[in-house]
């Protein structure tokens, strides 16, 4: 309850970029799958024609990245292995790579 109270108290503000730490931790699998929809339209681009929202998200479940990022950066040992696109984040993590 208390992720979708955050998430909630954020986006009263309506901010242009959202910053969401873990937001699927200890949700529900239905919830959790909600929510993965409200981020992902969140940041598309809305009818009226303005911007979607940019979202900055951190997570240790890189499938939920996949399913809601655009672009996805890898931290290893304190270091950003740069922004990965596509499933090249997972195939570079599995070979090692930084």
């Amino acid at each position: 309850m208390q992720q979708k109270l955050a998430l909630a108290a954020s986006l009263v503000a309506d901010p242009e970029i959202l910053l969401l730490n873990e937001p699927t931790l200890d949700l529900h699998v239905e919830t959790s799958r909600l929510l993965r929809e409200q981020i992902r339209g969140l940041a598309q681009k809305p009818p009226t024609g303005q911007e979607g929202k940019t979202i900055v998200l951190t997570t240790h479940q890189l499938p939920i990245a996949q399913k809601v990022c655009d672009g996805i950066a890898i931290m290893n040992r304190g270091g950003v292995g740069g922004p990965r696109f596509g499933g090249s984040a997972a195939e570079d993590l599995s070979r090692g790579k930084n």
